[in-house]
């Protein structure tokens, strides 16, 4: 699903972790307000008003439990405004700038630094700033007013940025790990986990009448390669390999390194007989395409394919896999630099180890 701009840009970085954040907020605010009152005495219209506000939050918290979680993203940008607007409220209504006030203006500042992306973060520390000056200058002298909105701005201010710096940059850490786990150091391909997500997707989406297919591509002798001429040429022919595969397929195909010598490309949208053409003419691309190794000499390489798809031959992705591994073997017991026959006029058989 499309990220919305808000989403994007000022929504939580993390659904889970704000919607607890966001519970843990609206019973600490709750908290500050029974206190508040508790300790300034229950005086008239105001204590009704701090009561209702009381039970508004708890309410919020009751909600961000039990159905939180399906809320989007940009949903928890609305919750610090919510529960700043409630505090502001208790405090106009009590007539009350004093330093507990401000104080519980900083939890919403809080929440968005921690929680919500910069831009988000940023706008609720304008808001908060802006609702503390009008609730200051409106019940105190200039001259106080002036002194608690420095300290509130420089305190809550750097404390807001700081926070605010440190959680994009983890996030930023975060995000680059993951996906630098997401890719194969070696051939830049994606790595099986990857290719994975990608045909759970496609099997169960169901959104082309094609179907699905996949394609197991195993390199002719490579154990050969190796011995004879060193892991650093090996490594390069899988390299090699891989960019032969990016150049011969179409842009949404999902190519993946699943292991060893062992490549694998996705197909969503695609029928049998379409992948059937792309995996012999993958097969003789590689065959044209010999690798230049150091001494000048031309390494000529040759690959093994196994085609299955689904649903014509499977319905989910042990299935397929399964159904080209049997094509796959069958290319390898005919003599290896071809496609295998079709693996649902054969019956799946167990996985058998490569023929070298």
């Amino acid at each position: 699903m499309q990220r919305s701009w808000l989403s994007e840009h000022v929504g939580a970085w993390d659904v889970v972790a704000a919607n607890q954040a966001g519970i843990g907020m609206m019973l600490a605010s709750a908290v500050l307000l029974v206190v508040d009152e508790f300790t300034s005495g229950w005086q008239g219209a105001a204590h009704w008003f701090t009561i209702g506000l009381t039970l508004l939050l708890l309410a919020f918290a009751y909600l961000l439990a039990r159905w939180g979680l399906r809320l989007p993203s940009w949903a928890f940008f609305a919750i610090p405004l919510t529960c700043s607007l409630v505090l502001t409220g208790m405090s106009f209504a009590k007539q009350d700038a004093g330093a507990p006030a401000l104080f519980a203006s900083t939890l919403p500042i809080l929440y968005g630094a921690a929680i919500l992306r910069p831009r988000g973060s940023y706008v609720m520390l304008a808001y908060n700033i802006a609702s503390d000056a009008a609730l200051t200058f409106s019940l105190l002298p200039a001259h106080d007013a002036f002194r608690s909105m420095a300290y509130l701005l420089i305190v809550v201010g750097a404390s807001s940025i700081l926070i605010t710096r440190g959680t994009t940059a983890t996030r930023q850490l975060t995000e680059l790990l993951r996906a630098q786990a997401g890719v194969d150091t070696l051939t830049g391909l994606v790595t099986r986990r990857v290719l994975d997500e990608a045909a759970h997707g496609a099997i169960s989406a169901a959104n082309s009448p094609a179907g699905t297919a996949l394609l197991l591509i195993d390199v002719d002798k490579f154990k050969t390669i190796n011995d004879t001429y060193g892991h650093p040429v090996g490594d390069a022919a899988l390299k090699h390999l891989a960019a032969i595969l990016a150049a011969n397929m179409r842009p949404d195909a999902v190519i993946g390194r699943l292991g060893g010598d062992e490549l694998a490309v996705l197909l969503p949208g695609c029928d049998y007989e379409v992948a059937l053409r792309r995996a012999n003419d993958l097969v003789k691309a590689v065959r044209g395409s010999p690798l230049q190794i150091e001494n000048g000499e031309l390494l000529h390489l040759s690959v093994s394919i196994g085609v299955s798809h689904a649903p014509t031959e499977a319905d989910d992705l042990p299935q397929l896999y399964a159904s080209a591994d049997v094509s796959l073997y069958q290319a390898k017991r005919g003599g290896r630099d071809q496609v295998g026959a079709r693996s649902s006029t054969l019956g799946v058989r167990p996985r058998t180890p490569p023929l070298g």
